[in-house]
């Protein structure tokens, strides 16, 4: 949200403008889900269980990341048509089978 707010005009607490409250909110919302997170940190137990990025499922997982980067850069310089047309034959691939 403060991302998005960046450019709202602000200038001081006398004239505060439309950029005052999401900048507002936006950080009181971080300092609330960092506690948050820090809390569940502390309390935490350790399982003691380590991810195996080796398994199939983390594969796909990877397998998925790649396509959508593939996607986007074919999107950007490509155009949407082409990037679809893309994306479809992969979709189609996994249905088939040829990809696990």
């Amino acid at each position: 949200m403060i991302f998005f707010v960046r450019h709202f005009e602000f200038k001081s607490f006398d004239n505060i403008g439309p950029g005052f409250w999401p900048r507002l909110l936006g950080g009181i919302l971080i300092m609330i889900l960092s506690g948050i997170l820090l809390l569940q940190t502390v309390v935490k137990k350790e399982d003691g269980k380590a991810i195996d990025f080796g398994t199939i499922g983390m594969k796909r997982v990877f397998l998925m990341i790649l396509i959508m980067v593939v996607f986007s850069v074919l999107l950007y310089f490509l155009g949407m048509i082409l990037a679809m047309i893309f994306f479809n034959s992969i979709n189609n691939c996994r249905a088939w089978g040829g990809i696990q």
